[in-house]
């Protein structure tokens, strides 16, 4: 039995059970992950409810393509098609914006106040000067310029009762391949380089189709 004694052994068995409880550990936080409660998600959208053209785009509110589409295409498309198309934004948060999740985070939180597309408009309308600042105490703020209940919407935020439920669409988006923002597609098909104009023919097209 000298073989317990040597020091080989022992720290050999150091290992093992400093191993096992790393193991126990992250067991124990990922069954905590898995309890806390998760929101259901659905996509929020702009325009016609049962409309048979359905613009979708992935986005991240980080990304300054987004911005520029944003501004150049979706408000173009709003302002002639509100009453024709559907518009869909789900989120496809880039690894490299490291402030995008907790920002679609907070966009789920003003939808759950009604006020999805305030949020969303106001994040594009800040990212330039403060989108390396967004936190929670940021995102607060903007929730309170909203003359939301800011204190329900921090405490979702700390919560993280979001987390999983921005996971969703940009899984989706990730199972289909997408991995640059913003990506649009019309009625399930991407639109390569999705400009104005290239958008505007697209919907004409059906909308002459569905005549």
């Amino acid at each position: 039995m000298n073989f317990l004694k040597s020091p080989t052994f022992i720290i050999g068995v150091t290992i093992l059970l400093g191993i096992g409880f790393l193991l126990l550990l992250t067991s124990n936080k990922r069954a905590e992950e898995d309890a806390k409660p998760t929101a259901p998600y659905e996509v929020s959208y702009w325009g016609k409810t049962d409309s048979n053209i359905i613009v979708t785009e992935y986005g991240d509110f980080q990304c300054e393509a987004c911005l520029n589409f944003f501004l150049t295409v979706e408000l173009r498309l709003k302002e002639q098609y509100k009453d024709t198309i559907r518009f869909e934004y789900k989120y496809l948060n880039l690894q490299g914006h490291r402030n995008s999740r907790i920002a679609a985070e907070a966009t789920e939180a003003a939808k759950s106040q009604g006020k999805f597309w305030e949020f969303h408009d106001m994040l594009f309308e800040k990212q330039e000067t403060e989108a390396n600042g967004w936190n929670i105490d940021r995102l607060s703020s903007y929730a309170e310029e909203l003359g939301l209940d800011s204190e329900q919407f921090r405490s979702e935020l700390v919560s993280g009762l979001y987390k999983k439920t921005v996971e969703i669409p940009a899984n989706e988006g990730a199972n289909k391949g997408y991995n640059a923002t913003p990506t649009v597609e019309v009625n399930g098909v991407r639109i390569q380089n999705p400009t104005y104009e290239i958008l505007k023919a697209e919907i004409d097209k059906l909308l002459t189709d569905n005549q």
